[in-house]
């Protein structure tokens, strides 16, 4: 009967996720300023894949051809999503509408399962419904355009779900949940990883005081280590190469510096001066019920109580000496985005009150539980007739205009290596090379070549920005190559006439990275395979 129970209330849970996004197919996709440099991202994934490399090392057709490196720094897991709908429908509309519709369903169906560990199953459902419709949530998508952010913030409540299990339930599978969920995290969206490691470390620390165990423990360490493990292949590459890519917000205002992106404070962005406080007071008044707990003195609602104080607090300016100390921090751009995680602790914390408003709604109190409930109710009316129906939103032409007008259109500043200049110099031919004939016989993401004639020992230009991983070599000898003034490649080539291979060559650290990648899938295996072996032996005795 549980099995029963839990299907039909898990279906319920979808139900709400879909019916969520019915905006999306009845208006179009939300538009955000972020959402050319996602397409110019999941058009080189696409491509790559089609062309039998699952994982692109370059990404070839922006900046008038010169390319970037973008693909080694941007997390992969909204790319991949949108390239598999992609390929499903053929169509990047239809395979937006659905990448979103299954963000929704997947973070409301982890706020289930992170609140069925918590409070009832019926109530849990609502969880989902609470964190659909939380205002700043629901920002990230239908004004700000922030699609990677909101991925992540739908694995998000998994990573503390699986927390939860761990603690309560010491088992490995749910250990195995934890590492693939914590993994998915980082893979979808970096300055949120960072900020919900914060958090969650904070959670597993108030919930291991109230109820240690060495056992989860070690499964949340374990779990952890094989979240980094699983996305190992994208990270590590990521930091070692960083000395190479320009900072975050170069090229573009202040907006983009901590230091006027605290909630409350004025900002030189008309979003951050009035929208974000706005939002964030309507998140804040959602919650609003969730002060029954603290008269209860609910024991279970302390870990995502303190959470969400902890991120409110480091999203205002109390929290800036944190962020004057802490470069890494800075590198998130946006004290604001802590208020992800604030929504998903107070969803949970209105879910777990509201066993506690039927008690009290049953005796003279009733008025107040339901002048409480009504506080949410006006909180995520908001959401809809503000946050959704006033959303900036594009039909299939305009969507598909746009998509198509990205090809060979400029990567932002911040993605390009630090010795490309603003605007490279346009060539007529892929390859310069002032008074020799050159003839290009091959021209593909990661391998360039080329037939050059005699004549004087020369520098050749190529169309294509200069990375250290572009290697040249003429009749097997390697050739040295180098930045040009604006970050061109340049080839030094002999005065006999050549073939010039130059090939884009990972190092063995990348190929490191993906064998540590595969062995932290590996773990979470035996961790799902472990649970199930034990749970099986139970079920048998």
């Amino acid at each position: 009967m549980s099995r029963l129970l839990y299907k039909r209330y898990w279906l319920q849970v979808v139900a709400i996720g879909l019916f969520g996004s019915l905006a999306l197919y009845l208006y179009g996709v939300p538009y955000g300023l972020d959402l050319p440099h996602h397409y110019r991202m999941a058009q080189g994934f696409f491509e790559s894949i089609k062309g039998g490399d699952l994982y692109p090392s370059w990404l070839s057709s922006t900046n008038g051809g010169y390319g970037d490196p973008s693909v080694r720094f941007y997390p992969p897991a909204l790319y991949y999503t949108l390239s598999f709908f992609r390929l499903l429908t053929g169509d990047w509309y239809f395979a937006t509408l659905l990448t979103l519709s299954l963000l929704t369903v997947i973070g409301g169906t982890g706020m289930y399962l992170w609140a069925s560990a918590l409070t009832d199953q019926r109530y849990a459902v609502l969880a989902a419904l609470l964190y659909m419709l939380a205002p700043f949530h629901t920002n990230e998508i239908y004004q700000a355009g922030m699609y990677p952010q909101y991925a992540a913030a739908s694995v998000l409540p998994f990573v503390f779900a699986f927390t939860e299990r761990v603690i309560a339930g010491n088992r490995w599978r749910d250990a195995g949940g934890l590492g693939l969920s914590y993994g998915l995290l980082i893979l979808f969206h970096l300055p949120l990883a960072l900020l919900g490691s914060v958090a969650i470390s904070v959670y597993a620390l108030i919930r291991l005081v109230q109820s240690f165990s060495r056992r989860a423990a070690y499964q949340l360490i374990a779990g952890a280590l094989s979240g980094l493990a699983m996305s190992c292949g994208y990270w590590l590459p990521m930091l070692l190469e960083l000395k190479w890519k320009s900072p975050s917000g170069s090229g573009q205002s202040q907006w983009f510096d901590y230091k006027h992106n605290f909630i409350f404070r004025p900002s030189p962005n008309e979003m951050g001066d009035w929208w974000i406080p706005i939002i964030t007071t309507t998140t804040l008044l959602m919650a609003v019920p969730a002060v029954v707990l603290f008269a209860k003195r609910n024991r279970k609602a302390l870990a995502p109580a303190l959470v969400a104080l902890l991120t409110f607090l480091m999203a205002t300016a109390l929290s800036k000496p944190i962020w004057d100390a802490l470069p890494a921090l800075q590198e998130t751009q946006f004290p604001w985005r802590w208020l992800t995680i604030t929504s998903a602790c107070l969803s949970m914390l209105v879910t777990i009150s509201l066993p506690e408003l039927v008690q009290i709604g049953r005796t003279r109190l009733r008025p107040l539980a339901l002048l409480l409930l009504g506080i949410t109710a006006i909180a995520l009316s908001f959401t809809v007739f503000q946050v959704i129906r006033a959303a900036k939103f594009q039909n299939r032409s305009t969507f598909d205009q746009m998509v198509a007008a990205l090809q060979g259109s400029d990567t932002n500043k911040d993605f390009l290596p630090i010795w490309v200049s603003d605007r490279p110099a346009i060539m007529a031919q892929p390859v310069e090379a002032p008074g020799r004939d050159v003839r290009v016989t091959e021209w593909s993401a990661t391998q360039r070549e080329f037939e050059i004639g005699a004549g004087v020992s020369t520098e050749v230009r190529l169309r294509t920005f200069y990375y250290p991983y572009w290697k040249a070599t003429a009749e097997g000898k390697p050739l040295s190559t180098g930045p040009a003034n604006d970050g061109a490649l340049l080839v030094s080539v002999p005065a006999t006439a050549t073939t010039v291979h130059v090939n884009f060559v990972e190092p063995t650290s990348t190929y490191l990275a993906g064998a540590l990648s595969t062995l932290g899938l590996l773990a979470i295996a035996l961790s799902f395979a472990e649970g199930s072996r034990k749970r099986n032996k139970e079920i048998a005795v």
